[in-house]
């Protein structure tokens, strides 16, 4: 069991079956840049834990890599953080916003795609359509108190 066996990420994704299938990382005060994304493949490849999906969220961008186990494959979907959050705070464009306000706004955003409680067109559902996301996260869950377990369930 290593270090990482237990593991709480900023939003866990679970599909239909209440499999975990993507993790969330959410900085409100900082830019993600290739230093972080280095260490959420270190994290995800040392913790065992069995998800398809990284997606880190910054205030400008959020990308969404696939995980083969290994590595974050390349290149990732990359959103704005603003064209799609504005939908569920319109003023979230102009607003100070902290980090526990930007990781409720993202989850009510993947929550909209699992199961369209506010649009049957949540933003960027094409998009994620498009790589599988939405696909494997329709009628799923999300959360942001869960801890992601090792794949040996260490």
């Amino acid at each position: 069991m290593t270090a990482f066996a237990a593991t709480r990420p900023d939003i866990l994704v679970f599909d239909a079956a209440g499999t975990p299938c993507a993790v969330v990382e959410v900085k409100s005060n900082q830019a993600m840049d290739e230093r972080t994304k280095q260490q959420a493949a270190e994290w995800l490849r040392a913790s065992g834990a069995r998800t398809e999906y990284l997606i880190l969220v910054d205030r400008d961008n959020i990308r969404v890599y696939r995980w083969d186990g290994r590595q974050l494959c390349e290149p990732p979907l990359q959103l704005s953080t603003s064209e799609v959050l504005s939908f569920y705070d319109h003023d979230f464009p102009t607003k100070k916003v902290y980090e526990r306000y930007l990781t409720a706004l993202v989850e009510a955003w993947l929550r909209d795609v699992a199961y369209h409680w506010k649009s049957d067109q949540p933003p960027a559902l094409g998009e994620l359509t498009a790589i599988g996301v939405a696909q494997k996260i329709r009628d799923g869950s999300t959360s942001s108190t869960a801890i992601l377990r090792s794949s040996d369930g260490g």
